[in-house]
């Protein structure tokens, strides 16, 4: 057998064992987060490469296991056991995002097995790490800094979860990867030798990385400058800033966020280690035919400015890393680097995080019900964007509506595609989702972390911005708009009170009146679009109700003014600062 065909054979029963282990994990896990796909799981080198990553693992999720092995790999004991840490300032994201890592003894010397979830419940002022209102990281959960995970530590974990039977279950599970990964590496190496497995790892990851390299070189050199705004965790009329300036060289980039705003007084924090996670996974998103192993921060030239909201400092709050700034560092990037390699990236995703958590404590036997509602991906060079989708750094299950009306007292009154709400351009983004339920208890409590209330998804290559967010309650036989909007907690919900949000739409790609005259009809016939908004957005001059003849002068007209929303969004931020 050729040396070829043995890696190839090698590296395939790898990423099987990895894969088979991911599994493991999520079948045996008692939580609907790990359940439904927020876990990652990876093989790692004595250095701390990462070799092998699960097929399914959640991009966010994986990249930052990679960075976590990076800050802990001199603290890891080669003995027997496994390690464990949930800690956002030591490599970490979010108190929910618990990862755990065990060694594989080898004869050269030690492989690195590892694993990470994003639990449901670590403690906190809210099920999933969902605090709104949380001012400080104590404030989210329990943390745990780098430990060996035994018994006692078990029942402290358990203890300090409002489910700890639900607790034990994921914890067991994880270790569970771990052995059943560890286990699979063996009996691997009793077939071909630790020999071939080593020099297997060793071909792949020089070959994806030499991959990485070449594809940087492909970018067109220069600067670029994105800019995004998230929601304020305190003022709902104001908003703060993420800047990044990308500066591509030769094979090195330059990611600088010189001008990003600083650390916010709630939850919407960045770690480091959080923010260098979200950039691997925007380069994995631009290069998705290279390998996971080829990505690094070998080559990569990261500035971000202390106690901004991407390099948050101790003890700030940083439960939103997860569900909504961690995915708009990826965008970003995304967004910049599409600047320099046009046709392959992609215009703002709806993101948002939009969480949405119903829990209640008031029977015998309490509930918890979390929810992450889908919005509009953004578009790209080569079609529309996604409907209802998860964004860039996430790729979880959404939960079967018939088993939430079954075992807990709510009922889903919509679940549905948001018309309309996708940005204009030469491919239109994707459209957000609205989402309505209703309570069928008398005590239950709503919070809500989500985004894009104020500002909508940015638009590419002249594309136009997607709809802002909605969110709506009703009660007390009206529907009103919650004080905090996406920044809700512990809202007071009675039987039938309903809760509606409408999530934002993805920014489009391309200039709106270069989409092509037919992809504007099928947008008319399915109801995307009334005949008014094809000729608003894209120029289009309709003459029936069908869509099927259209005024070629008229439209010929509109078609010659191509000032866009687009075009004035380097100006947004000083319009909105004029005051009468």
């Amino acid at each position: 057998m050729s040396d070829s065909i043995l890696r190839n054979r090698v590296w395939s029963r790898m990423q099987a064992g990895v894969d088979e282990a991911e599994v493991v994990f999520r079948s045996g896990s008692g939580s609907a987060a790990l359940c439904e796909g927020e876990t990652a799981i990876g093989l790692f080198s004595a250095d701390g490469h990462l070799l092998v990553e699960g097929s399914t693992s959640a991009p966010y999720q994986a990249a930052l296991l990679r960075v976590w092995i990076q800050a802990i790999q001199d603290r890891i004991d080669d003995g027997e056991g496994a390690w464990v840490s949930n800690d956002p300032y030591d490599g970490g994201g979010s108190i929910c995002d618990l990862k755990m890592v065990a060694p594989v003894q080898t004869e050269s010397g030690v492989l690195w097995v590892a694993v990470t979830g994003h639990y449901s419940d670590l403690g906190g002022k809210s099920v999933g790490g969902v605090a709104p209102g949380a001012r400080r990281i104590h404030e989210e959960g329990l943390r745990i800094p780098f430990s060996r995970l035994d018994e006692h530590l078990t029942e402290l974990l358990s203890a300090n979860c409002r489910y700890a039977g639900v607790a034990r279950q994921d914890l067991a599970a994880q270790k569970a990867a771990l052995r059943a990964l560890a286990e699979w590496m063996s009996r691997l190496a009793d077939i071909h030798g630790w020999g071939a497995i080593d020099e297997t790892c060793v071909s792949v990851y020089e070959r994806a990385v030499s991959a990485r390299v070449k594809a940087c070189r492909d970018l067109t050199e220069g600067v670029y400058v994105r800019r995004d705004r998230l929601d304020d965790d305190v003022d709902v009329n104001a908003a703060t800033s993420i800047k990044l300036t990308l500066g591509v060289e030769g094979s090195g980039l330059v990611f600088d966020f010189e001008g990003t705003g600083a650390q916010a007084a709630g939850p919407s924090n960045c770690t480091y280690a959080s923010t260098i996670a979200a950039i691997l996974c925007g380069l994995r998103q631009i290069f998705p035919e290279i390998p996971a192993c080829g990505f690094g921060i070998d080559g990569l030239e990261i500035r971000v400015p202390h106690g901004s909201l991407l390099n948050a400092v101790y003890p700030a709050a940083v439960g939103g890393t997860f569900d909504v700034v961690g995915e708009r560092v990826s965008s970003v990037v995304i967004e910049a680097l599409s600047q320099a390699v046009h046709g392959r990236g992609k215009a703002c995703d709806g993101g948002g995080g939009n969480v949405i958590v119903i829990e209640s404590d008031a029977r015998e036997q309490a509930f918890a019900l979390r929810l992450v509602v889908g919005s509009g991906g953004g578009a790209s060079g080569r079609g529309d964007g996604l409907s209802n989708s998860d964004p860039a750094n996430r790729l979880s299950d959404f939960p079967s509506i018939e088993a939430i009306e079954r075992t807990l007292p709510v009922r889903v009154i919509r679940h549905a595609e948001r018309e309309g709400s996708g940005g204009a351009g030469r491919y239109r983004g994707g459209e957000g989702t609205v989402f309505e339920i209703a309570s069928l208890e008398r005590q239950a409590r709503l919070s809500v972390y989500a985004d894009r209330y104020r500002r909508g998804a940015g638009g590419h290559h002249r594309g136009s911005r997607g709809q802002t967010a909605e969110i709506q309650i009703h009660t007390n036989g009206h529907w009103q708009v919650p004080e905090n909007r996406g920044r809700s907690q512990d809202i007071g919900l009675d039987f039938g009170d309903r809760v509606r949000i409408a999530t934002a739409g993805g920014g489009g790609y391309g200039h709106p009146y270069e989409r092509a005259i037919r992809l504007v009809s099928e947008d008319v016939t399915s109801g995307r679009l009334s005949r008014t908004d094809a000729a608003k957005r894209h120029g289009v001059v309709f003459t029936s109700d069908s869509a099927s003849d259209y005024d070629s002068g008229k439209t010929f007209k509109l078609r010659s003014y191509r000032l866009t929303s687009s075009d004035v969004d380097d100006f947004l931020d000083e319009i909105e600062a004029l005051k009468d």
